[in-house]
């Protein structure tokens, strides 16, 4: 049988404007992320979509996520 799937959660503290703390956290996301997929020979062509749909101020549902 295949590995079960994993969920998570990251937070974090922002230390300069909105836009910048989105970036930077992207940017180690996509870092970690490149490297399991690399370790178990996947490839993903929309991580930069994926990452920005998820890591951002943005209203949704009228909530901040």
């Amino acid at each position: 049988m295949g590995k079960s799937k994993k969920s998570f959660t990251i937070r974090y503290h922002r230390v300069c404007d909105q836009e910048k703390s989105d970036e930077i956290i992207r940017a180690f996301a996509k870092r970690a992320i490149m490297k399991a997929l690399e370790n178990n020979g996947a490839v993903a062509y929309n991580v930069d979509d994926v990452l920005r749909k998820y890591i951002s101020g943005e209203m949704r549902n009228g909530h901040e996520r």
